[in-house]
């Protein structure tokens, strides 16, 4: 999964506190009807999801990081390994 947009950790906090609202009523749980304004959450509240978003942001750009630097490398080291084996099989039989 690719992200296809930049969005600050406090962004998504205000999403995910807004959907987990709209949400809630269909998973059986108690929705505040959109009554509680990201502003009315205690600081304690927003300053954890904020802390938990940025912790998500961080995961998901390592992941995408870490699968970029992949696929070129082995791109490059496939040829390379194939040409090592049939040589290494060349020896072997001879």
């Amino acid at each position: 999964m690719q992200t296809t947009q930049n969005i600050s950790a406090e962004e998504l906090a205000q999403l995910f506190h807004s959907y987990r609202d709209m949400l809630a009523s269909d998973f059986g749980l108690q929705s505040s009807g959109g009554c509680i304004s990201w502003e009315e959450i205690l600081p304690q509240h927003r300053n954890l999801m904020v802390a938990s978003a940025r912790l998500v942001l961080g995961e998901l750009a390592e992941r995408q990081f870490t699968a970029a630097n992949r696929k070129p490398a082995l791109r490059q080291s496939s040829p390379d390994s194939a040409r090592s084996l049939r040589q290494a099989e060349r020896q072997k039989t001879a």
